[in-house]
């Protein structure tokens, strides 16, 4: 599993589950230089094989392709007993079941069976940084802290830094115990004293941060999936998300309800309009997500034109059986299983 942070964080399931089906197993993650801190400390982890990419794009490309050889020579050689190919692009693609946790879990031949909460451990470094930005920026002196995602790498979502930027003034000027923590890799200008940029803190230190929170709201990218490790405080969760054709991962919600985790505190959305997001947060500052749930809630769940674009992709190469395969766990995931299978 080489890239996306995201991805690679929940392939730490797998990591557990090869510990549980392979007693004793020595195990080595094959990793990209640029996700390769996701599973710093991770304790199912023995050996890490760093794998050079100069960006994503290559990790799903021509670096795939000569890892993989690679790791199949090593194999050859006696190196590996196992080789478990995990990541979804470019050779996973005919596992695709609507979702990213349930297509990268399709690639290992067993079922995950273990807590399906992604693992992260942090260091105590990276607890000590944490600890000192929050005292250093006074957090426990605020009745709300709200840490808000506003980079969305994942491409499923509408969030940018300007758009939070139009929220987050909005909500500051009615509460004036709230203080917001935008969480983002960029540098931005802020202009209120209760809103701070911590592009100073890494994506693990996240993870850290939410136990200095009450709130996260979120984009289904990095800092969501942060949030929901088990290095995190679980917190109530408000998720905007992009609803377009090509919709087919984002839901945390669905995912949550689908591998036995609590869904109760996550509310999500699709819909862009400024002034609907600042009266959705600002009856969730005032009641809870809990309570907010069956007013703005919406149940997402991957539409059929996911199903058929993956599809086609390999009926048109007349591999139909692939073809066929995708059609079988597309609806059997989506539409006939509340829940996942643990035999």
């Amino acid at each position: 599993m080489l890239v996306a942070n995201g991805d690679c964080l929940l392939a730490t399931v797998l990591a557990r589950q090869i510990k549980h089906d392979y007693p004793g197993c020595h195990l080595t993650w094959a990793i990209s230089d640029l996700c390769s801190s996701v599973i710093t400390n991770n304790p199912f982890v023995d050996d890490v094989w760093i794998v050079p990419l100069i960006n994503k794009k290559a990790g799903e490309q021509e670096g795939w392709f000569s890892f993989q050889a690679a790791a199949l020579q090593r194999k050859a050689a006696g190196e590996f007993d196992e080789v478990f190919f995990t990541q979804i692009y470019p050779t996973n693609v005919h596992g695709f079941d609507g979702t990213t946790r349930g297509t990268i879990y399709a690639s290992y031949p067993h079922p995950v069976t273990v807590d399906a909460r992604p693992v992260l451990r942090l260091t105590a470094d990276e607890k000590l940084k944490v600890e000192q930005y929050a005292v250093a920026n006074r957090l426990a002196d605020h009745k709300t802290v709200m840490l808000f995602e506003c980079s969305s790498f994942s491409g499923q979502s509408f969030v940018t830094s300007a758009w939070a930027l139009d929220i987050c003034t909005a909500l500051l000027e009615n509460h004036k115990d709230l203080l917001i923590i935008l969480s983002t890799h960029e540098n931005i200008p802020s202009h209120h004293p209760r809103l701070l940029v911590a592009n100073t803190l890494g994506l693990r230190e996240n993870a850290a941060l939410t136990h200095y929170c009450n709130l996260v709201v979120g984009c289904s990218s990095g800092i969501t999936w942060m949030a929901v490790s088990d290095a995190a405080k679980r917190l109530p969760m408000v998720q905007f998300l992009k609803r377009g054709k090509g919709f087919t991962f984002a839901s945390v919600a669905y995912d949550h309800q689908y591998w036995g985790l609590d869904a109760t505190q996550i509310l999500e959305t699709t819909d862009p309009d400024k002034a609907h997001a600042i009266q959705l947060l600002e009856e969730v500052l005032q009641k809870g997500v809990a309570a907010c749930k069956p007013q703005y809630h919406q149940n997402l769940k991957p539409r059929l034109i996911s199903l058929l674009k993956y599809s086609f992709m390999f009926f048109r190469r007349a591999q139909f059986g692939r073809s066929l395969g995708i059609v079988k766990r597309f609806v059997l995931r989506n539409y006939i299983r509340d829940q996942r299978p643990l035999s």
